[in-house]
Parts: C-alpha cells; structure tokens; sequence
C-alpha cells in the first residue's frame, strides 16, 4: 500500500522548505500531520531522520511512520495543539522520551541537535613513589 493509499493531505499548514500538513489516515479516519521534507538539504535531512528514528526505537505512540514518497522523505505523526513545525515535534517529544541524565545535571540529550558523547577527563599523571 503505498502513501497516497494510506494518507489523505487535507491542508497545507506551514512550507518552511518541511511542507507541514493537516491530514487524515485513510484507514482509520483520524486526524494526524504529515511532514514532507521536500526543501531540506540532504544532509539536515539525514540529521532530524536520525532523531526521529530515535523515537522510533524508543516505540514513542505519537510517531506512525517514517519513509520516502517518491523519494521525498516524510514523518507522520499524530496532531499535537499548538506544535506546527517538525522541529517544535521533536523538541517536545524528545523531552518525554529522553534518558535521564546525571542527578544535579542539565541532560543535555533533550534538546535537538548533534548529540556526542563528552569525552573522559585525561587521567592525572602518576606519581612518583618514594621508598621508606
């Protein structure tokens, strides 16, 4: 079954070079938003992609689906008030759906972006030992 098949788009929401649009699922007859990655360079793309697959492993309920339409990528999520662009979705969603961080420490991992591991502090150097 293919997009056109599953998804009916019923308003042009936002076109930020992501079309965001007001849509339907055929099948069900609810209302979701569909997000078309059509004006994105490839590689900011392949960046908010890897976030959403995030979710994706995490099982979050609000993502339906992720894939290519005619090799346009697209996220399909469930409507959620006042969110009208993908990056405000992943931003709120991530932020449910985030490892903890350390006890007394911003978790840096609920923001969208790049996310790297810090690097471990060098170790001191050894002392030298002294006889008795």
């Amino acid at each position: 079954m293919g997009f056109a098949d599953r998804y009916e788009l019923l308003e042009l929401l936002r076109d930020d070079g992501i079309k965001t649009f007001a849509a339907r699922e055929i099948a069900s007859g609810r209302p979701i938003i569909v997000y078309l990655l059509t004006g994105v360079q490839p590689q900011r793309s392949r960046e908010l992609l890897d976030q959403v697959s995030i979710l994706k492993e995490r099982n979050a309920p609000e993502l339906i689906e992720t894939g290519e339409n005619f090799g346009t990528p697209y996220v399909v999520t469930e409507t959620m008030p006042g969110v009208l662009n993908i990056r405000q979705w992943l931003v709120t969603i991530m932020e449910r759906y985030a490892a903890p961080g350390p006890a007394g420490s911003p978790d840096h991992l609920t923001r969208v972006g790049k996310w790297k591991v810090p690097a471990a502090p060098p170790s001191p150097p050894p002392q030298p030992q002294t006889g008795p």
